[in-house]
């Protein structure tokens, strides 16, 4: 069996749990920008994976949890290099580490791997049915259904962590007086982490000092934060001036982007009905696959809205921090006037709030468009359409209307052109189930919704 094509978060579950409930076994390879990871299957379990980033290379957790010195780890490293073999095996041969340690640290760097994969915003993804490993691979066993519950928790945890960070270029500085590394509780790995907060590095330059992967870091980030350990430099002083009222921007982009909420919400729901099992024979299995069912639309959903904010701009990452697009209106309304108090030009400040919005919801839709089946991507470009409609025929004028207006027309027109690509419409009859070229059945009120 050969499978190739993007995945998304919102994806990448039912990926690996193709795999595993085939029995499959063989190589999968995933591909985003410069990283690269391979995940060996042997009938439906991992037994070994390899990643590029630094964060979950063997050495660097070793470190993290103190088992080695630097100075041993770098004459290690010297030796691997020199006689080009692997690390771990020159570790055990060295007497730094035992067997058993390396074949358990190796099962955690593997599962490291897997954890932040969900944390990626995408990329592409190719299996074939193998049998070769990479030479000197250590059996890792690492059950996917486990690994899919462990990345959920941690994807709940990380939207409760980036409340308090919700930027990297955030600087945080140490609290005077300062606190006793000690009386934190902090390890080695962790103090050395703390010392790296200087009130210069921003929280992505700390990360990656301190060769932390993302969840540990946020993690011990909001540990420091929450222990008054560390506190946001931030001394931005903003003007007295009464706060603007950008409803009737707000108001339109609201909900433009509640249709693609809706749409998505649908289309996750006949996916998870078909890809996900709740009446297996085996209940313990069951039981698991009720619960990611039950957790993982609201997940997913989440990732997606938030991994297709903008982020180009400093200015616009701040400003949809503070958007929701669950939150009340009046709640959204405020969070985006406080975050554009310090654009001191009305005028160019609600353009600005407009062009903005307009990016996140192109985001949105060429993210999803990507994902949905033909009918579904239709039925939410023509429920914009209206949004659009009514906007334009309210008694409500303000100077930007015309431009909102304009902007999402020629939007939804580069969209609708798609889906008349023949091509497009044979590999998206099926949404997101043909990404997969799976064996798995479409819904049949998809496949009688696209026939009409």
């Amino acid at each position: 069996m050969k499978l190739n094509g993007y995945f998304e978060p919102s994806s990448l579950a039912s990926i690996l749990q193709l795999l595993s409930n085939e029995d499959r076994t063989g190589m999968l390879r995933l591909t985003n920008k410069d990283s690269e990871v391979n995940i060996f299957v042997r009938e439906g379990t991992v037994i070994c994976v390899t990643g590029s980033a630094k964060e979950t290379r063997l050495g660097n957790i070793l470190r993290r949890k103190n088992m080695v010195s630097a100075a041993d780890l770098a004459y290690c490293l010297s030796v691997s290099r020199e006689k080009n073999v692997a690390l771990g095996k020159v570790l055990v041969e060295k007497g730094f580490i035992s067997e058993e340690t390396l074949r358990n640290t190796v099962h955690d760097q593997a599962q490291e791997v897997l954890f932040n994969l969900f944390f990626w915003k995408g990329g592409k993804f190719e299996y074939h049915d193998s049998t070769d490993v990479p030479k000197g691979a250590l059996d890792t066993k690492i059950d996917i259904m486990n690994v899919i519950m462990e990345a959920m928790s941690r994807i709940d945890e990380m939207c409760t962590f980036m409340k308090q960070i919700p930027s990297e270029e955030i600087i945080f500085a140490k609290t005077e007086p300062l606190k006793d590394p000690d009386e934190l509780g902090l390890t080695d790995s962790q103090k050395r982490f703390y010392a790296l907060i200087d009130g210069a590095r921003t929280v992505r330059q700390v990360i990656t000092a301190s060769g932390f992967e993302d969840f540990s870091a946020y993690h011990l980030f909001n540990r420091l934060i929450t222990a008054g350990a560390v506190v946001q430099k931030d001394t931005a002083v903003f003007s007295e001036e009464p706060v603007r009222d950008y409803t009737d921007i707000v108001q339109v982009y609201a909900d433009i982007i509640q249709v693609i909420r809706t749409n998505l919400a649908r289309e996750l729901d006949r996916w998870l009905d078909s890809v996900i099992d709740e009446k297996g024979e085996d209940k313990e299995y069951a039981e698991i696959a009720k619960k990611i069912k039950k957790r993982a639309k609201g997940r997913w959903i989440y990732n997606v809205m938030e991994n297709c904010k903008p982020r180009m701009v400093r200015h616009q990452e701040v400003l949809l921090a503070a958007f929701r697009p669950t939150a009340r209106m009046e709640e959204n309304v405020k969070a985006v006037a406080g975050a554009m108090r310090n654009v001191k030009n009305s005028e160019k400040s609600r353009l600005f709030l407009a062009k903005t919005m307009n990016q996140y919801v192109s985001n949105l839709l060429h993210t999803t468009v990507n994902s949905f089946g033909l009918a579904t991507t239709r039925k939410m470009l023509l429920g914009i359409n209206h949004v659009l409609i009514r906007a334009n025929e309210s008694g409500s004028e303000f100077s930007e209307k015309n431009i909102i207006v304009k902007d999402m027309v020629d939007l939804l027109i580069d969209v609708a052109s798609q889906t008349k690509n023949p091509e497009y419409a044979r590999q998206k009859t099926y949404g997101i189930f043909s990404m997969l070229e799976s064996p798995l059945a479409p819904p049949a009120s998809d496949s009688a919704e696209n026939a009409n």
